[in-house]
């Protein structure tokens, strides 16, 4: 079987325009040109369907309301029937050979569910790409989950294979057999998820890797697969780094990942031990004083949302 024939590409795109077209013909000067290509569009009120529908360029489109980047992930891979299938941001640009480093890392390792190779940041403003790091895997301290390296710079520190708590959903390879291991069927309803929908966006690709590493699944970094992610760049590390990213973020995205990293937690941990009790019960707390400091509106959330202390 040749790489084309392995692996199909699900791009989940809302608004995406003015990076959808550097994705995509970044998938089509790789590797793998030719595999089963996909574009769920979620809703876009932007230029992205037009855009799309006279690029001439080979792949499906698919568009429908804004069931979020879960549900659009879902309905890609629905549509594919290849043994590994990659679900990407529409900012993502890849070096030609990312997909053939990932499916040599599933063809090596049987018992890789997800892989995810460097992801680098694209200065948007000037259009370069630089060796500021994006993500280098999913790590977990405590109750947090931190993409490794975030806002520093690349000078290898990374550049080992080797297995992560989870991968960034902005371009993770699955493999199918692992997403059939895990697939979920709402009641009365017949249609598969493997994503969970209620997450809608953020989260949801660690939650997805967290219920394969349950199953006996392994989430592999690969160092030498390579991509960037076009963002304005943030430079910074740590939490200071953090605290300015959740300030630039709307209130409305805010909100929605704290409820995401409750409902993980609760979904994946739901007998919690007393130290991850209050390693939850201090995360409820920095939440509450940044909500309080710039936020006051998101404090109703933590009211709401405090049973994931038991």
């Amino acid at each position: 079987m040749n790489l084309r024939e392995k692996i199909s590409i699900v791009i989940v795109n809302h608004n995406g325009a003015d990076t959808l077209r550097p994705c995509i013909e970044s998938i089509l000067q790789s590797s793998v040109s030719g595999c089963p290509l996909f574009v769920i569009d979620n809703g876009s009120d932007d230029e992205s369907v037009s855009m799309l529908e006279t690029s001439h360029m080979p792949f499906t489109l698919i568009c429908q309301d804004n069931v979020g980047y879960a549900e659009g992930a879902n309905i890609g891979i629905r549509s594919t029937h290849t043994p590994f299938v990659l679900i990407a941001n529409p900012d993502i640009v890849f070096t030609s050979s990312f997909f053939e480093k990932l499916l040599h890392v599933m063809d090596s390792h049987p018992d890789t569910g997800a892989a995810g190779g460097k992801l680098l940041r694209w200065d948007k403003r000037n259009g370069i790409s630089t060796r500021i790091i994006d993500s280098c895997g999913i790590v977990r301290s405590g109750c947090d989950f931190i993409d490794r390296g975030s806002g520093t710079t690349d000078r290898g520190q990374y550049d080992r294979q080797e297995s992560v708590f989870a991968l960034c959903g902005a371009a993770i390879l699955l493999r199918r057999e692992a997403l059939q291991n895990i697939a979920q069927t709402e009641r009365g309803v017949e249609k598969v998820s493997y994503f969970e929908p209620s997450f809608f966006a953020y989260k949801e690709d660690i939650d997805l890797c967290w219920r394969m590493r349950k199953k006996g699944w392994k989430c592999l970094y690969e160092p030498s697969a390579v991509a960037w992610h076009i963002r304005s760049l943030q430079r910074g590390k740590g939490m200071l780094q953090r605290l300015r990213e959740k300030r630039r973020q709307p209130v409305f995205l805010r909100e929605l990942s704290y409820r995401n990293h409750l409902r993980l937690l609760r979904r994946n941990e739901p007998h919690p031990t007393w130290k991850q009790r209050f390693e939850r019960g201090f995360y409820i707390f920095r939440f509450a004083i940044f909500s309080l400091l710039f936020s006051p509106n998101s404090l109703r959330l933590v009211f709401r949302k405090t049973e994931i202390l038991s």
